[in-house]
C-alpha cells in the first residue's frame, strides 16, 4: 500500500520535538545537592539566631516565593555572605523540575540580595524544610496506606482504632515527628537537624517517651530535648 512522504516522516519528527521541550529546562545554576559531608556547614547557634541572619533567610525565601513549592533548597553563601550557590535535595516532587529550572534562571536575583551577617560567610542555609518534610510525610502516608491491611488493629485507651502495622510503617526510619494539638489546623513537625551526627533516639522512641507527658507544650519540649528541631 502506498504511504505519503508526510505520513512516513511524521513519527520521526515528533520525537525530536518532545525531546526538545525537555531540553529547555536549564539547571546550570541549581545543582542536585551532594551529601551533607560535602556541603558547607551550617552556622553556629549564635549566628543562626542573629536577627540579621533570620531577616536574610526570610528575604531569600520571599524572593523565591512560589518557585520553592515543596523543594528542599540549600543555599551556600560566599565569603561576602551573599548567595554563592544553590542546590536542591531530596527525591523529585510534582512540578519540581520546572521549579528548579525557574530558580536557576532567577539565580542572579538571589545572588544580588543584600549580604547576610559576616558570620554567614562560607556557611549554608536550608530553606523550605517544613514544606519539603510535609511532602515526604505525605508520600510515606500514601505508601503505608496502600500496604496496610488493618492487621494488628486494636483499640487505644481512648477507644480509638489503632492500626499497628501502619504505625510501624510510618515510624520506619522516619526522620520526623508530628505533634497534633487541639485548635491547630496543621500539626507541628519536628525534624532531625541537618547535620552528620545520628540522633540519640529514633523518632519512634522519642514519640513513645514524650507522649507520656500530658500537655502539648510539655510533649514539644520533650521532643526538642531529645535533639529534634521544630520546623517552621
Amino acid at each position: 500500500m502506498f504511504r505519503s512522504a508526510a505520513s512516513l516522516m511524521s513519527p520521526i519528527l515528533i520525537v525530536p520535538l518532545l525531546l526538545g521541550s525537555c531540553a529547555t529546562l536549564d539547571y546550570s545554576n541549581v545543582s542536585e545537592c551532594a551529601s551533607l559531608r560535602e556541603l558547607a556547614p551550617l552556622p553556629d547557634a549564635s549566628c543562626r539566631e542573629d536577627p540579621e541572619t533570620i531577616a536574610f533567610e526570610e528575604r531569600l525565601t520571599e524572593a523565591m516565593k512560589d518557585d520553592l513549592g515543596s523543594l528542599l533548597v540549600r543555599a551556600t553563601l560566599d565569603d561576602r555572605s551573599q548567595v554563592g550557590s544553590l542546590c536542591v535535595d531530596g527525591p523529585p516532587v510534582p512540578g519540581g523540575f520546572r521549579k528548579r529550572a525557574n530558580l536557576s534562571e532567577r539565580f542572579p536575583e538571589f545572588a544580588a540580595l543584600p549580604s547576610a551577617p559576616a558570620c554567614m560567610g562560607g556557611r549554608r542555609i536550608d530553606l523550605n524544610r517544613r514544606e519539603a518534610m510535609r511532602a515526604k510525610i505525605k508520600r510515606r502516608e500514601s505508601e503505608c496506606d496502600s500496604q496496610s491491611q488493618l492487621v494488628g488493629v486494636s483499640r487505644s485507651a481512648s477507644g480509638t482504632r489503632v492500626d499497628r502495622r501502619r504505625i510501624a510503617c510510618m515510624d520506619y526510619r522516619a526522620n520526623w515527628i508530628m505533634l497534633y494539638e487541639l485548635g491547630r489546623r496543621h500539626p507541628l513537625i519536628f525534624g532531625w537537624p541537618e547535620i552528620l551526627e545520628a540522633p540519640k533516639q529514633t523518632a519512634g522512641e522519642t514519640r513513645i517517651k514524650c507522649n507520656r507527658k500530658r500537655r502539648p507544650e510539655a510533649i514539644a519540649a520533650c521532643i526538642v530535648a531529645d535533639g529534634w528541631e521544630l520546623l517552621e
